[in-house]
């Protein structure tokens, strides 16, 4: 663990680990000193290659424009139609040789492999959340083109031989299926998920199986069990060794390389090593080597996400086997029901521990977290297999003349197969509060409950067994009910400028905005949706009033506040259990959000109405005079000093510092719905 720890983070449990060991040996507690001052010292030995990466990469250079000349390893879509982001390998600086791996948020149109030059700004990279992303894959600067591009040539390495293999077999997928059950069969059998829809990626993320487009230790499992049965034999061992080596060798090649097949790709090889020598495997040690392993070059290598769930979610896996195994049962004491009992009941505890090791990795990665995961994987681990071997046997005999009625067939079984899953991923994604986004607070609450009962239970001395069962259900419960919690609550978000708030409204992940200030507020209620997992606005209404400025935010659906001056009542539902009414005076503009029985008053600018509208529950204010709806039950501000609030009644007014919530929980059976208001 110390070898995982970044640069000069490393030093300190490091030279923690060495002080006692030191002790244990003064205390005369041989073993266990020598293996601290080993750890330690092993620690220090890995942790070398990191020290300075960073700085080593950007001090030459400073910011400055310099002629570069290098070979684009990856391409990915922009933004904009003409451009293209790329990680460059960078050969060449100022005509002088260079080492170092960049990447370029915007560079003209190239592909993978070329050999490109012209004039670059080379910095730091920015302090984003992609940032460790890119420490992990060795990439410690930023290239901003700037001008003088130009192709001058095609390497053909055999990464690039690698890349272009895995294009055509995943060309041959798809080629007789339709988009969405090829893009899904070339995922699962080469890698290249550039052909999954949008839509159906997202799907596959809210019912937590995502891992089964993500190529790692499941797929190259599957392809080192098409070695045949008679090779595992003991007496051909060295045989079955050599041809697993080379299947995982070329599977990891076939993929790319991403860190979470290389984790796999190592623990096969380290388990092949030992089947050549003769050794037991032990998968523990493989898991651990392997992420040793790959350190060694790179410490950021463990701060890669992808890396991060592969080695939990095989960690959990393992930890559920070793249980399942200590209570596992003869099969001739087994019947056929009692056979298929047991194996969907592993699966489901399977599933289980491996859904609770990543949960942590979600959390710091403000991942949300799938409620019926477990269900989702226990309905579709039938079809993984299956499918692999299917867009496996369509990618390579697709090559070979006088197949074609075999791609065929195999092609036409996948496909099935594969829209059998994609319904089974719709069903779960679909369900009711499908996913949640747990809050810190309340997992250190689960946490702290879990082991108050795993000490109960020891002290009655329970069967582990029993214990790990229940722990596994308390924990699920409780995430359940977590979810639960969140569905259909309404956010209201009141941001920005004292003088001119903004207001962010969320309900199931749909978010509507009303927007006034700057760009510094749009970037508070970016974050604001960030924080909720919120990609896109579907409602805009811009509050601001004669202002020639376009909005800095983008929305399914756009408007101005003073589109209404010619429409005397508009009525529109934006959210699920939202109700929007907006008018227009010749001063200013008045907009009504009803929740149920509770409405919530927002303007701009200032009103004259002399008739007070009903059900004034909530106003949120701004500077200024909003007229009669200053009548309201409750009147929120986030500033202090508004002119007409000074001769208003105190007793009704809250301020807020910065930033004010409201909470409103929808009841379907009582008209009364509970608020709850934080400033």
């Amino acid at each position: 663990m110390e070898a995982y720890l970044p640069r000069a983070v490393v030093w300190l449990p490091a030279a923690f680990s060495v002080l006692v060991g030191v002790i244990l040996l003064a205390c005369k507690q041989k073993w266990p000193g020598k293996c601290c001052i080993l750890a330690g010292t092993l620690a220090l030995l890995l942790s070398l290659p990191a020290l300075g990466m960073e700085d080593k990469a950007n001090r030459l250079y400073g910011s400055r424009t310099v002629a570069m000349r290098g070979q684009v390893q990856q391409v990915s879509s922009s933004n904009d139609a003409e451009t293209v982001r790329a990680v460059i390998y960078v050969t060449e600086v100022e005509g002088e040789a260079a080492s170092l791996r960049a990447y370029c948020p915007r560079m003209p149109q190239c592909e993978t492999g070329e050999i490109i030059s012209g004039k670059f700004v080379l910095g730091g990279l920015p302090h984003d959340g992609f940032r460790l992303q890119h420490y992990a894959d060795r990439i410690f600067t930023q290239a901003d083109y700037q001008s003088d591009f130009a192709v001058e040539g095609v390497y053909r390495s055999l990464s690039q031989w690698f890349a272009q293999l895995q294009l055509t077999w995943a060309g041959r997928i798809r080629y007789y299926l339709t988009e969405e059950t090829g893009g899904v069969l070339a995922a699962m059998a080469t890698g290249d998920r550039s052909g999954i829809p949008r839509a159906l990626y997202n799907d596959y993320k809210k019912a937590g199986i995502l891992h089964v487009l993500v190529v790692s230790g499941l797929h190259l499992a599957v392809i080192c069990d098409l070695v045949p049965l008679s090779m595992r034999r003991k007496k051909y061992r060295v045989r079955y060794g050599v041809l697993t080596i080379l299947l995982a060798l070329f599977f990891m090649g076939l993929t790319g390389a991403t860190p979470s097949v290389l984790r796999a790709g190592f623990t096969v090889l380290l388990h092949s090593t030992g089947i050549l020598l003769g050794l037991p495997a032990d998968p523990i040690t493989s898991l651990a080597l392997s992420g040793v392993i790959m350190s060694i070059g790179n410490p950021y290598a463990v701060c890669d996400i992808g890396f991060q769930l592969s080695f939990c979610a095989t960690a959990g896996v393992l930890a559920a086997s070793a249980m399942v195994k200590a209570r596992h049962l003869p099969d001739e004491s087994t019947t056929g029901l009692h056979k298929i009992h047991n194996m969907v009941a592993e699966q489901m505890f399977v599933s289980t521990m491996a859904a609770l090791f990543i949960l942590p990795v979600q959390l710091a990665w403000h991942m949300p977290v799938s409620r019926f995961s477990v269900f989702a994987n226990l309905a579709s681990f039938l079809l993984i297999r299956p499918m692999i071997c299917c867009g496996l046997a369509v990618a390579v005999l697709g090559g070979i003349p006088g197949l074609h009625f075999i791609v065929r067939v195999a092609g036409l079984v996948g496909g099935i197969l594969a829209r059998v899953l994609n319904g089974t991923v719709r069903f779960f994604a679909h369900l009711p509060g499908a996913t949640v986004h747990p809050q810190p607070r309340v997992l250190v609450s689960l946490a702290l409950t879990v082991l108050l009962f795993w000490w109960m239970c020891r002290r009655r001395r329970y069967a582990p067994q029993l214990v790990a069962k229940a722990l596994a259900g308390l924990a699920v419960a409780a995430i359940l009910i977590h979810g639960g919690l969140d569905h259909n609550l309404i956010k209201i978000t009141m941001l920005g400028e004292s003088d001119a708030p903004a207001v962010v409204v969320t309900q199931n992940r749909q978010a509507l905005v009303f927007f006034r200030g700057n760009k510094t507020t749009a970037k508070q209620i970016r974050a604001c949706l960030d924080a909720q997992h919120i990609d896109e606005i579907d409602y805009l209404v811009d509050l601001r009033l004669n202002d020639p400025r376009p909005c800095p935010l983008e929305a399914t659906r756009y408007k101005t506040l003073a589109q209404t001056e010619f429409e005397p009542v508009i009525r529109e539902y934006p959210l699920d259990d939202v109700i929007l009414i907006q008018t227009m005076e010749l001063d200013g503009g008045m907009v009504a959000l009803c929740c149920g029985r509770y409405v919530v008053w927002l303007y701009s600018g200032s009103l004259q109405l002399e008739k007070q509208a009903d059900h004034m529950e909530l106003l949120l204010a701004s500077e200024g005079n909003p007229g009669s709806l200053a009548h309201c039950d409750t009147i929120l501000s986030l500033s202090r000093s508004p002119d007409w609030l000074k001769k208003h009644r105190k007793d009704n007014v809250l301020y807020a510092d910065g930033t004010a919530l409201v909470r409103i929980r929808p009841r379907r059976w009582s008209r009364k719905w509970p608020v709850r208001i934080d400033t």
